[in-house]
């Protein structure tokens, strides 16, 4: 009888071998562990079976002390080979999740992690008004049409805020924080002067008109609101020796500019006056006065408003003075001119005396007979009556002026009496004849003639007109003015766009490269005020008034009435300054280092290939030292540091060993350190929020932000720096190709995603690297972000490869969908992971420059959610477009030349604020 096969089920567990370990490629997280808890168990328990000494034991429950100590050793074994995965996982870029881990891992390769950057803003001062001073007395000022300001009563000098102020760097101001939201802290890296004057300048609003035959038949502003004037009555207007009689139309008052707008049957448009051409030239010895503006400034461009300021100055003259000088000439006219148009009521509207005669062949004929030799001798004009008898009868409908005027005194006789003065205007028009001059005399008597008797007005005119027989008796319209009206500056109502602007006087004392603030309501954008900082690239002085060019130019159109211009702008970047003691120097250490106090230490936005700078100054025995990134490479005796972040979050002050970098010297407290604490998004404040002064100087009375702060970076992510730290190595901070561009970009501080490609710019092809923000942000042209960042591209050239810097161009998309969710789940869960896969997969983060969105990927995002059993896309198109149904996909344009220069590339992303149009199926 054979003997049966041992089945094994008496024999206990066996030993097994360590689980083995596999990973495929591409893993975000790598399996490293030999074995768990209860494998590990699992095997201690079947070596029993197998140990002679143990062979014995035949419980396997777990309150046996012996079963007891093999679970606890295998809790051990898990829990070390738990952490061991985790140290495997932390020694690989991709599979890190401690930011520390990624930091080390990036020094291998030289790389730090970025620590963030401080927000920038521009600050706005405003100045106390000084009283009035008196009157420069190097200026004459003689002009009738000037008026100089009534000086105060005493003759010491005014007291109160200056005029002018000198803010240094440093200048503190803060914000006004939100509710639980701690103030942040705005320093001015600049010093500037600010003045009481340049507050809010105003552009230039009015023009002279032009003196031109066509202008004179155009509409007039007259000076302040006139009422005399109404629609139908008659103006004379003059000017550049032309003249036209205009009947009036409508009149327009105008109470913020406090003049009236006439407007003629013509409907056309009074033009203004062309700048001046002709330079300005001055010579050496001139006076301080206003015969010199008239002969140098008033009428003539300083294409470099700097050349007059230079010159001034080497005459030893005031540039104050000389500006107020000019300014007080402002809507005067040069000794012996007058305005350029000149406009009368012509408020008497008379005929020729015998106009209304009757006709003669109307008349008896006895009494033709009887008065024929009376009628013979009949004239139009009492004192020019000719002597004589007619042949025939009397044709009093032909006759003109011809007829009737005495050459050697030109007269006529009016219809009437009327108050007519020496001086005034007179015109007589018949039909389409017009003619005009001035009452040399007038005079009143009593007239018989043409079978009547009047009394009437009799005046003289200063020349007889060229053609008389063009004025007839009976239809001859003869005006005369009742006033002269002052008429005012044609209106200057265009927008204000582009990059220069003409200011509202001469402003002598603004320089290149400084800041200005332009702040007004948006033309394009109806009713929306905005405001914009830029720089002043030149200044030109063109008829006594001040013309501004910004660099960069002005992105919006602005109404010009509401424009504003800040000229007291200072740069500012988040952080406040503090001053403390590090420690004592010790020369007997190696690689001393010193935490600082305060935290976190501020970086700012700097041409440099991390795109940062810190705000860090160590001094040791009074001796700044500098900063290097690392030690490594430094000498013995190079006085340098470097900046750590520790694992408890601090910031430490790292010196030398005396091989790499010396070592600080030994002293009591002989380490200093300055320094500027408050970094990233804790800096970023609305337009207007930064509003608190921590400093105020003498006459400083206020400070805003006319823009939102930008440029704010927290540290360095450990999803940033992934992506961030192997591309540094690619580019070794230095650019090369076209690759070279997009990557260095994308490797600064503060900078999301690049993208690099050659574009046509007009002229050639350039390196266009199209850049976004962390978040989104855009980076603008003139902020110190985008200054440093271009900077820092070309410092990394060898300069053969064109370089330019644009911002990416937000484009979003709207989606609307119908949910069928699986009725065994709550719809309003399915819902919301709906909307949260679309949010993730079309935001910001997940797309890329130029990439287009299909209506594929919509549908496969939104099935694709747990809980979706059926969807009905309704619609899918551009924000702001038309419903169209859905579309097969949506194109990203990539970067473009457009009319105003290099578009960048555009990143479309879904619009999140209309989610809600993604509903559950009724």
């Amino acid at each position: 009888m054979s003997q049966p096969m041992p089945c094994g089920c008496c024999e206990g567990i066996t030993a097994q071998p360590p689980a083995a370990i596999t990973n495929r490629p591409g893993l975000s997280m790598i399996s490293y562990r030999s074995g768990t808890w209860a494998q590990f168990k699992s095997i201690m328990l079947g070596t029993l079976s197998t140990t002679p000494v143990l062979a014995g034991l035949r419980t396997r429950g777990d309150d046996d002390f012996t079963i007891a100590l093999l679970d606890s050793w295998a809790v051990v074994c898990d829990i070390l080979t738990f952490y061991q995965e985790r140290i495997a996982n932390e020694s690989y870029l991709r599979t890190a999740t401690e930011l520390v881990s990624v930091g080390e891992l990036a020094k291998l390769i030289g790389y730090k992690l970025r620590p963030g950057l401080a927000a920038s803003a521009a600050l706005s001062f405003t100045l106390d008004t000084p009283p009035a001073a008196p009157a420069a007395p190097g200026l004459a000022l003689s002009l009738a049409t000037y008026s100089p300001p009534v000086p105060p009563a005493a003759s010491s000098p005014p007291t109160g805020s200056p005029s002018s102020i000198g803010l240094t760097t440093g200048l503190q101001a803060q914000t006004v924080p939100d509710p639980g939201a701690q103030p942040a802290t705005f320093e001015t890296i600049a010093p500037i002067t600010a003045r009481a004057e340049w507050n809010a300048i105003t552009p230039r609003m009015t023009m002279p008109a032009a003196a031109t035959a066509a202008n004179a038949e155009a509409n007039v502003r007259l000076a302040g609101l006139v009422g005399t004037v109404k629609v139908g009555d008659s103006l004379l207007v003059t000017a550049g020796g032309s003249q036209a009689l205009q009947r009036v139309a409508s009149v327009g008052p105008d109470a913020s500019t406090q003049t009236t707008l006439v407007r003629f049957a013509s409907a056309a448009d009074q033009q203004a006056a062309a700048e001046p051409a002709a330079p300005g030239v001055a010579a050496a010895g001139a006076a301080l006065d206003d015969v010199f503006v008239w002969a140098s400034v008033k009428g003539f461009a300083w294409p470099d408003q700097g050349q007059l300021v230079a010159f001034a100055t080497a005459q030893g003259w005031s540039i104050d003075e000389l500006e107020d000088g000019i300014n007080a000439l402002r809507g005067s006219f040069a000794p012996g001119s007058s305005p350029s148009v000149s406009v009368y009521a012509m408020g008497i509207d008379a005929a020729l005396f015998g106009h209304n005669a009757v006709d003669w062949n109307t008349i008896p004929h006895h009494l033709q007979a009887a008065s024929s030799t009376g009628i013979g001798h009949l004239v139009l004009l009492a004192t020019t009556a000719a002597a004589g008898s007619f042949s025939g009868y009397p044709d009093w409908n032909s006759y003109t002026l011809a007829d009737v005027t005495n050459a050697t005194l030109p007269a006529v006789d009016l219809d009437n009496v009327y108050p007519v003065v020496t001086g005034d205007q007179v015109v007589l028009q018949d039909g389409g004849a017009l003619w005009s001059t001035t009452v040399s005399a007038a005079r009143e008597l009593t007239r018989n003639g043409y079978l009547m008797s009047a009394k009437l007005t009799s005046i003289t005119l200063k020349d007889s007109p060229p053609q008389p027989d063009q004025f007839h008796l009976r239809t001859t319209q003869v005006l005369v003015q009742t006033a002269q009206l002052p008429t005012a500056d044609v209106l200057i109502d265009d927008c204000i766009v582009g990059g220069s602007l003409t200011l509202d006087g001469a402003y002598l004392s603004l320089a290149v490269g400084q800041l200005v603030a332009l702040t007004g309501v948006r033309a394009d954008k109806t009713g929306d005020t905005a405001s914009e900082v830029t720089s002043i690239a030149s200044l030109s002085l063109v008829d006594g008034y001040t013309k501004v060019t910004f660099n960069p130019e002005l992105t919006g159109r602005y109404v010009r009435s509401t424009v504003t211009i800040d000229a007291n702008v200072a740069p500012a970047t988040h952080g406040q300054t503090t001053t403390e003691i590090l420690g004592s120097g010790n020369a007997s250490q190696s690689f001393q280092r010193f935490p600082l106090k305060q935290q976190p230490l501020t970086y700012v936005s700097a041409a440099t290939p991390s795109g940062s700078t810190s705000t860090l100054t160590v001094r040791v025995n009074g001796v700044k030292w500098t900063e290097v990134d690392w030690l490594y490479g430094s000498g013995p005796g190079d006085q340098v540091y470097t900046v750590l972040s520790g694992i408890d979050g601090k910031t430490y002050v790292q010196f030398g060993d005396g091989v790499t970098g010396a070592r600080p010297g030994s002293g009591a407290n002989n380490i200093q350190a300055t320094y500027r604490y408050g970094i990233g998004s804790a800096g970023l404040a609305r337009a207007g929020q930064i509003s608190t002064l921590l400093s105020r100087p003498l006459g400083l009375k206020a400070v805003t932000n006319p823009l939102a702060s930008s440029g704010a970076y927290d540290p360095e992510t450990i999803d940033q720096a992934r992506p961030n730290a192997p591309v540094s190595v690619t580019t070794i901070d230095r650019i090369v190709s076209l690759e070279d561009v997009g990557n260095f970009a994308a490797a600064s501080a503060g900078i999301a995603k690049a993208a690099a490609s050659w574009i046509w710019d007009g002229s050639r092809y350039v390196a266009c690297v199209t850049v976004a923000g962390v978040g989104g942000a855009a980076v603008v042209l003139g902020t110190a972000q985008y200054t440093s960042l271009l900077q820092a591209m070309v410092n990394a050239g060898d300069g053969t490869l064109p370089l330019t810097l644009c911002s990416y161009v937000s484009v979003t998309f709207t989606v609307a969908a119908t949910i069928t969710p699986d009725p065994a789940l709550v719809p309003g869960d399915v819902l919301a992971a709906v909307k949260s896969a679309l949010a993730a997969a079309f935001g910001f983060a997940a797309r890329s420059f130029g990439q287009p969105v299909f209506a594929s990927e919509v549908i496969s995002t939104m099935q694709n959610v747990p809980g979706v059993v059926a969807l009905t896309l309704d619609d899918f198109n551009y924000s702001g477009a038309a419903s169209a149904g859905p579309l097969n996909g949506l194109p990203a344009a990539a970067p473009t030349l457009g009319a105003n220069g290099l578009i960048g590339a555009q990143l479309l992303t879904l619009e999140p604020g209309l989610l809600t149009r993604v509903v559950l199926a009724s």
